[in-house]
């Protein structure tokens, strides 16, 4: 394992364990799943999808960033990470995919009223 690779597994380990401390649904605990997830996608460009730590890094980015509330950027990670994906892990990420998709449609419509005004000669 390359130090870089080990650097970034520590890191890791220690936004884990700091979500984890953080009060469930809490800005602090979706902002450490934030990092948990970009960490994880590091690693995953770096590892090939086939080793198993690569597998897992790909699948802790995508279910970190579901944890963060970032859907937007789990539904990306997928999409590139299903690509060339063997068998098991791909079946691993659909699964994931359908939690996406659900976060995705359990976003509440924007509130968007028309705002009046008139211009006045200057």
């Amino acid at each position: 394992m390359s130090p870089e690779i080990q650097d970034l597994n520590t890191r890791v380990s220690s936004a884990i364990f700091f979500a984890g401390r953080a009060a469930p649904g809490s800005r602090e605990a979706q902002e450490a799943y934030g990092q948990v997830s970009v960490l994880e996608e590091r690693i995953a460009r770096l590892t090939d999808a086939t080793d198993v730590e690569g597998a897992v890094a790909r699948v802790g980015a995508v279910s970190a960033a579901l944890r963060a509330g970032d859907w937007l950027r789990a539904s990306r990670l997928l999409e590139e990470f299903l690509a060339g994906a063997p068998d098991d892990l791909a079946t691993e990420l659909r699964a994931l995919a359908r939690e996406a998709e659900e976060a995705a449609c359990a976003v509440d419509e924007p509130n968007v009223r028309p705002v009046h005004f008139e211009l006045a000669a200057a």
